[in-house]
């Protein structure tokens, strides 16, 4: 069975995930959208999501568009 979910990184090196999360945008829609915003303000103009999108890519997919890339499109 392939899994899409975090369960890899439970044996990475500390330094490996603080990378990882330095670059970055997860957690709830609204946690996304401050890190998108914090990344507009320092000059970010594209932002490509990509995986791991978790163990339902297709939901992820469709609640990035909904949760994320409308709202962001608004402002």
């Amino acid at each position: 069975m392939v899994s899409f979910g975090i369960e890899f990184l439970a044996n990475e090196p500390a330094h490996k995930l603080a990378e990882l999360v330095a670059f970055s945008i997860c957690g709830t829609p609204a946690e996304c959208m401050e890190r998108i915003e914090g990344l507009v303000d320092a000059g970010v103009t594209q932002i490509i999501p990509g995986s791991p999108l978790g163990p339902d890519r297709v939901r992820a997919i469709k609640m990035i568009g909904k949760e994320i890339i409308s709202r962001w499109r608004k402002e």
